[in-house]
């Protein structure tokens, strides 16, 4: 018989040699997620039996990770600010850092009782579905144009906001608001910032996530002045921009949003001491 405690710890030490930093949160999380239990369940059981119809799966999973696919692919799912997303092959997954900016929007909306904004470049739908949770009144637009991920935000919002105050559009940029004529109270936007003469040094986890959600184009600002031109006639005075940035892309990004006419503009960093965000508002005149 081949108990929980074996394959837990044959699963482990697999990981360790195959160069997982976090071999062993991995393998408790990943039989966790596939025996269906709890986290502590695979200690108060550990003399089970290890169910033989799921060793497969095991092996599986150990060989992906060793290819370096993601461990969020394998599971299907990656939580971001409390709520489960789901992500699969073709979309970026999310990470914490862009948490920040969930919360710094999430702040901005509550204090200028905002009603109507838009994620450009909504990938898993996890700044659009987030905002809109945090923030009952409001509704948001998800937009995405590649066609795996568009479907992927589409699932996430219908699963996780039930009062369908959260649509995903398919296009490009902002080009679905445009022909909606839409006017938004703010824009958030994580969108792909990445040099493209750098993407092939990226960590090879990174690598098996899509090409289009990490190139930025020769020098990784090619959205930010794209989505910041055609942002500011869509916004009302007083509306919001926010971007995530790359930890060195904080003044180009200021100076992108400042030519563009945006006033009230601020960088912040994210808990490591990096740039991470850049925001800034319409101005009257404009």
């Amino acid at each position: 018989m081949i108990t929980v405690e074996k394959v837990f710890q044959d699963t482990k030490e697999k990981l360790k040699k195959a160069g997982i930093p976090a071999y062993s949160l991995e393998a408790e999380a990943y039989l966790s997620h596939l025996l269906g239990w709890k986290r502590f369940q695979l200690f108060t059981k550990k003399e089970e039996p290890f169910p033989k119809e799921k060793m497969e799966e095991i092996e599986t999973f150990v060989a992906k990770r060793k290819e370096g696919v993601p461990y969020h692919y394998l599971i299907g799912k990656k939580e971001f600010y409390r709520y489960d997303f789901t992500v699969k092959p073709g979309v970026f997954i999310p990470r914490p850092e862009t948490e920040l900016l969930a919360e710094f929007v999430i702040e901005w909306v509550k204090k200028n009782d905002a009603l109507l904004g838009a994620d450009i470049c909504t990938g898993s739908g996890c700044l659009a579905v987030t905002v809109a949770k945090e923030c009952p009144k409001v509704r948001v637009y998800g937009v995405e144009q590649e066609e795996i991920p568009f479907a992927v935000a589409v699932e996430n919002a219908a699963r996780l906001v039930e009062d369908r105050r959260v649509e995903i559009l398919k296009g490009d940029l902002l080009g679905p608001l445009k022909e909606r004529q839409i006017t938004l109270d703010f824009v958030v936007s994580n969108p792909p910032y990445i040099k493209k003469t750098q993407i092939e040094t990226l960590e090879k986890e990174v690598l098996c996530q899509p090409y289009a959600a990490l190139d930025g184009g020769e020098d990784g600002l090619f959205f930010y002045r794209k989505i910041t031109k055609d942002s500011m006639p869509l916004l009302k005075e007083g509306g919001l921009l926010a971007f995530e940035i790359g930890y060195d892309q904080g003044e180009e990004v200021m100076d992108i949003m400042k030519e563009a006419g945006f006033e009230k503009i601020r960088l912040l960093k994210d808990y490591a001491g990096y740039d991470r965000i850049v925001a800034g508002e319409k101005g009257k005149s404009r």
